[in-house]
């Protein structure tokens, strides 16, 4: 078994790379254009004069394109975690991560379940994200949290921690399992419960089209240079973060590189930005596009309804069937339904230890 490390990430990459075929146009065809043109096409074909569009993250690119080119067609719009890599703090990965652990400790210190143990989930986080707090060679069992059986093992180093962390930030179930996780004892209780991280481990396989797509659009749009300057600065700042944000810049860098991509210098404000009337939706967990940052992209809007929704985290749209409830209301009436369809029990996080029913 090998232990991970950003150097075998990076291996892989290029060995990724390395195995695609590509065409000439290729970069061209995963494009936010082509995509746009192909939903124009999915409009006509099908023979609707105008439909309402829900864009999710990184589709906001797709939107702007299909506004370009079929604008009339567009009724009513929801943006769910846009990118906005217009603004300067979009960037700052660390900051928002660094954020969003803080988002999830004040959760648990406002539950009146709330063990004492867990009061300080953040600096947890933090005591545990350092490289020390793992033995070298220290086997992993990944555990089913359905079956209680075992499904794979790792050998984890910070990084790889950090990561999944970020990955559980990203989904409402995720989330319950990182107090759990970080108010451990010991080291070795911490690495027994770290497999909590890692269910999916072992069932993951490699997708060459869905890493050219993924890649090829991020290195294509962003300006990739401005987030290496900011996860340089943030590294500075939080420094448990330092080796997680060092590893996420190589190996983008890496992948850009395979793939013989030259990113943009910069990202000009979108035109057409400030007629947008939008309905925003976002986490409070979200580390990637945290609704302050999306709030200043969208300053200038002619009008936007926002609604933050607690203990999620980025991409929201698929987290409970009350968001999509307020996501239908916005549609059908046109402003942001208030209060939201969502109750405090429909987000709820867990705090203490479930009790299991064997």
């Amino acid at each position: 078994m090998q232990k991970f490390s950003p150097d075998v990430e990076a291996s892989n990459i290029v060995t990724c790379a390395s195995a695609l075929t590509l065409s000439k146009d290729w970069l061209e065809d995963v494009s936010p254009l082509k995509h746009a043109q192909a939903i124009k096409t999915v409009r006509q074909d099908i023979g609707i004069a105008q439909w309402d569009i829900i864009s999710e993250s990184f589709g906001l690119h797709v939107f702007w394109a299909l506004k370009k080119i079929d604008a009339a067609a567009i009724s009513a719009v929801i943006f769910d975690s846009p990118d906005t890599p217009w603004v300067p703090s979009y960037f700052h990965f660390g900051q928002h991560l660094d954020k969003a652990f803080g988002e999830f400790a004040e959760g648990c210190r406002k539950d009146w379940l709330c063990p004492a143990r867990r009061q300080n989930l953040k600096e947890e986080i933090y005591t545990w994200l350092a490289p020390d707090r793992y033995e070298p060679d220290a086997i992993i069992d990944v555990v089913d949290v359905k079956s209680g059986a075992v499904d794979g093992y790792v050998l984890p180093s910070s990084e790889q921690v950090a990561g999944r962390l970020v990955q559980s930030l990203m989904t409402v179930r995720n989330p319950n399992r990182l107090p759990y996780i970080f108010s451990a004892h010991s080291r070795e209780q911490f690495q027994d419960r770290l497999g909590l991280l890692f269910l999916r481990y072992g069932r993951e396989s490699q997708n060459l089209v869905s890493f050219a797509g993924y890649h090829g659009g991020r290195c294509s749009v962003l300006p990739l240079s401005n987030w290496y300057s900011a996860l340089l600065k943030d590294a500075a700042q939080f420094p448990a973060l330092r080796p997680f944000l060092k590893y996420i810049s190589e190996t983008q860098k890496v992948a850009c590189q395979s793939l013989g991509i030259e990113a943009p210098t910069q990202f000009a404000k979108p035109e057409g930005l400030d007629t947008i009337k939008a309905f925003i939706i976002g986490g409070a967990l979200d580390p990637v596009t945290p609704m302050s940052v999306i709030r200043e992209a969208f300053s200038s809007a002619a009008q936007v309804d926002y609604n933050v929704y607690d203990n999620v985290g980025h991409v929201v749209s698929s987290a409970q069937p009350c968001i999509v409830e307020d996501m239908k209301a916005y549609l059908d009436d046109g402003q942001a339904p208030l209060p939201s369809h969502c109750r405090g029990r429909d987000l709820k996080l867990y705090y203490f230890t479930p009790v299991v029913v064997r």
